[in-house]
Formats: C-alpha cells, structure tokens, sequence
C-alpha cells in the first residue's frame, strides 16, 4: 500500500514540474536518489529536483591553437609621452675633407618638432572562443604584444640624439598590455584582433656653417607606439 502511494505522489509531483515546464520555460533534472524494498516494508523514495535556466552563458576558454603566453614583469602600461619642447642644442656632426686630409665639424640644430598624425600596423591574433559568451584579451592569454619605435627619412645627426630629444628609444623592442572583452552571439565563433597605433612625429633639422644659419635642412619622421586598436573577425 505504501509503495502505491508513493508511486501516486512521485506521479503528481511529475505532472506539476512538466506544467511549470510550460509555464517558466524551465529544464527539469529529476533524480532518484534511492528507491528499494526492504524485508516487511518500503523505502520511500527521494526526489531531488533542480531547475536549470538555459540563458546560462558557458565560460570561454582561449583555444588550444590561440597565441598564448605570459609576459611577467613587462612594462605595461609605461607609454612615453614624446616631448615635443624646444631643443636648443648644437648637434656635432664630423664631415671628411678629402681636400684637406681632415675631418671638418659641422653643427645641425633641431629646428621644430611636430607631431603629424598617427599610422597602423598589422592585425594580430589574439584569442577565440564560442558563444554565447564573453570573450576577452588581457595580458595573461594574449601574446604579440611587442613594438619598437622607428625612424625614417634624413637625420645627420642621428636616430639617438633624435631618440634623446623626443624622450624615447628608437629601434627598442617593448611591450605592452591588452584589454579588450566582447560579447559572442549564441552558436558564432569569433576571434579578437589588434593592432598597434603610432604616432608619428616629424623632426626638423638645420644646418649651420661657423655659426651662420644655412638654408639647409633635413626632415625625419619618427613612428612610435600611442596604444591598440581592436576588432574581432568570424572564424
């Protein structure tokens, strides 16, 4: 009789979770934990009922073929501002007289220093995943994240004093950091990308005879890292 009755109640409770099912949109996991025979008596059987809401978004981990890496004790966030003040100085510059089987010294000044825009570099990949999901890119899952200043055009008085006098290190490598999250739509797979930003300075230069003013001058043009850009591509 009491197996009956429990049989009668697991039954209700059943047919009460299928209409909440229709009423809340709910995923119903029922689990019988016990249900035996005993000499002389009957186990009551025990229901344990778990409701499980299906926008629960799933954890993204960085795909096994994403670049990941881990770059401890890098300068972050240690962006130079480039210093754009007046350099008065006289820059030395050694020039060959075949004539006079000697080297004669010639004196540039950096005349101006002016910032002229900014420019791009390449995209590069950082990490993916599925959705739905939020994905994102930080220090930890992200590698690539090095770039180097760099010079072109004319400067006789070279790319160090140039370096010097815009408060930066042409040509060294450094790296900094990401962070960038998105939101992936259910069922697309996505990859974020980036990409350096940098900005560009063009350096003046001039030319001075005994310490006369010449018409003479030289321009370069100095690129440096201002911060990432980012997007994300469907893959």
């Amino acid at each position: 009789m009491r197996l009956l009755t429990n049989i009668i109640i697991l039954s209700i409770i059943i047919l009460h979770l299928k209409t909440k099912e229709v009423f809340f949109m709910k995923k119903v996991l029922i689990t019988v934990l016990s249900c035996g025979f005993l000499i002389g008596s009957v186990a009551t059987p025990v229901v344990s009922i778990v409701f499980a809401d299906e926008a629960v978004a799933q954890e993204i981990h960085p795909d096994s073929d994403a670049p990941i890496s881990s770059d401890e004790g890098a300068s972050y966030l240690d962006i130079p501002e480039i210093n754009l003040d007046e350099d008065i100085k006289e820059y030395e510059v050694e020039v060959p007289s075949p004539k006079a089987r000697a080297a004669f010294v010639i004196i540039w000044k950096i005349e101006s220093k002016t910032a002229s825009g900014t420019s791009y570099g390449p995209w590069r990949n950082g990490p993916s995943g599925k959705g739905k999901a939020t994905l994102s890119a930080n220090n930890s899952n992200t590698s690539s994240r090095s770039v180097s200043s760099s010079i072109s055009g004319d400067y006789p008085i070279g790319k160090g004093k140039i370096g010097a006098s815009l408060g930066i290190t042409i040509g060294q490598s450094k790296t900094y950091g990401v962070s960038y999250s998105r939101a992936i739509p259910a069922g697309k797979r996505e990859q974020i990308i980036f990409r350096p930003v940098y900005k560009l300075t063009k350096v003046k230069q001039r030319k001075y005879l005994a310490g006369t003013k010449t018409n003479t001058t030289q321009t370069a043009t100095v690129k440096s890292f201002s911060h990432w850009d980012y997007s994300f591509k469907s893959i």
